[in-house]
């Protein structure tokens, strides 16, 4: 399998779409959006984001986001936790607006 180092956070989204089960995809999605960080960030998904996504690339926010932070703000964006949060969370939002176009 060849991967590719992500580009963007719609990259990210991609991987985490081959990576989870239609199942998987749903429980995302019916997270409250206020529960995502404590739901996610310690599971599975969280570690595999961490693990195969930000540390195995070593991605910084300012890639993803398309951001020109200050440095101060960069280390703390840069942190894989805070980082992997944000990615979850978006996440959910892309499975979200996948499935409303789906359905129009």
């Amino acid at each position: 399998m060849i991967t590719i180092r992500p580009k963007s956070l719609v990259d990210c989204y991609r991987m985490i779409d081959t990576a989870l089960a239609a199942e998987e995809k749903k429980i995302v999605m019916a997270t409250k959006e206020s529960d995502i960080e404590t739901a996610f960030h310690f599971s599975s998904l969280g570690l595999w984001i961490r693990n195969e996504l930000i540390r195995k690339y070593d991605l910084k926010a300012g890639e993803l986001y398309g951001l020109n932070a200050d440095p101060v703000t960069s280390n703390m964006l840069d942190d894989p936790d805070n980082m992997c949060c944000v990615i979850i969370k978006g996440y959910r939002e892309h499975l979200i607006n996948k499935q409303a176009l789906a359905n129009q």
